[in-house]
Formats: C-alpha cells, structure tokens, sequence
C-alpha cells in the first residue's frame, strides 16, 4: 500500500537525491520498526547503499551483472563472468563494488534458480547487501514479486493510473483515495480480489478472462488481483 510518494516532472528513472527526499519520511515513519529496504537496478547503488548504512537501515540492492566487485586480495571482475550454475547460492564477504575508488566493502549474495518446467530465467540474481544470512537475504527478496505485482495494479491494472492521464493534482488524489481512506478497507478489498483471482486460476478458468502471459516475458500477464477483480465483475 502506497505510504509516501514524489511527483518528477520527468521521464525516466529517478536519481539519488530524488530517491533519498521520497525514503526518507518514510524512514522517519517508520522508526520503531525493523526494516529492510529491496531495491532495484535503477539506484545508484553505492551511494544508496552508504546513505542507507549510514543511517543504520538494512538494505538489499539488486545490481547490474556488469557490475565489478573485488574480493580482498583478488583483481576485480564483472558478475557475469562469476562461476555460477543454476540452484547455486553464494555469500561474497565484505567486497568492493564498482571500479570508483571507495574503501567501504559490502556483502553481495549470487543466486541462480534452478530450470523449472524447462524455464530457466535470463540472469541470476546479484544482491547487494548488508546482511549476513544469504538464505535470509534471497527469501526477503523474493518478496519482491508480491511487491511489483502491487505496482502493476495500480499503475495499469486493476487502479490503471497511468491510464487517467490526470494532472498532478488530480493523480494525488487517486493516490489518496488507494491509500489514505479506510485504509483497513483497502487491504480487506485487495486481498479478497487476490484471493478469489487465486482460485480462479486453481479452477482453470483465467484463460477466459485474460491473456496467461505477456510475449517474451516469464511473469503472468496480470496479477490475481486483476484476474479476482475482473473475473467477478
């Protein structure tokens, strides 16, 4: 559910500075809790990474396999020429990141799934973090998909804000009207859209209501909260 948000008046990704103003109150919000913040490539990720260390945050940071780390005594080399096959899971212990002349050394944890149903995904995951547990590491993570599955809702699924084309104004209170309003409500509604999208695909029924996948793509077209949402309607 959206707690706190910035309008950019551009396109693209956001950069560091714009990153830290919208996490910040969050944080601050936030303060009695643990928290972990997941992030994706679109970070810079090193300056995130000390920002968020600095201010004692654990964080896990998806980085580009181009990136280049360098073990203690070792020369540096880019992620995707590590030795890695599918269903390994590999700790790298307080490395560096990136060719910028820093001296502060992180953890980053390597895992490749294993082929299922003949699928195998294009790149293993390398997770920039500052926790120790690499299974911990990968399980918090993966939690990541319920999280994109949210976005997608909202931006062009069931909410479709990008679809209303409205001012900022206006866009802030569609926002408002997601999060704020009976909140508890909110989530009630959402999880029973989830819920009922789930047995429609249990029952083999979401054929019928919508697309199963996106050309080229390994995800679902739609989330169960579209399929639960369109599906009863």
């Amino acid at each position: 559910m959206p707690i706190y948000w910035l309008l950019l008046s551009k396109k693209g990704s956001s950069n560091f500075y714009e990153q830290v103003a919208t996490i910040r109150p969050v944080l601050k919000l936030l303060k009695d809790y643990k928290l972990v913040v997941i992030g994706y490539r679109e970070y810079r990720i090193t300056a995130f990474a000390l920002w968020l260390t600095k201010k004692k945050i654990y964080f896990i940071l998806r980085l580009n396999k181009s990136t280049k780390i360098r073990p203690r005594y070792k020369k540096y080399q880019s992620l995707d020429s590590l030795d890695i096959k599918p269903g390994d899971k590999v700790l790298y212990s307080k490395v560096l990141v990136t060719e910028e002349k820093r001296k502060d050394r992180f953890n980053v944890v390597v895992y490749c799934k294993r082929k299922y149903n003949n699928k195998q995904l294009p790149n293993p995951w390398y997770l920039l973090t500052n926790l120790e547990n690499k299974a911990e590491v990968i399980k918090i993570f993966a939690s990541r998909g319920g999280i994109e599955a949210m976005f997608r809702d909202c931006k062009s699924g069931g909410y479709n804000l990008e679809g209303s084309q409205a001012n900022s104004q206006r866009l802030t209170n569609l926002i408002l009207l997601i999060a704020v309003p009976q909140a508890t409500a909110s989530l009630v509604a959402y999880s029973a859209s989830c819920l009922v999208g789930l047995k429609i695909r249990n029952t083999g029924h979401q054929e019928y209501i919508n697309r199963l996948k996106l050309e080229g793509k390994n995800r679902p077209r739609h989330s169960y909260f579209w399929t639960g949402l369109y599906g009863t309607t």
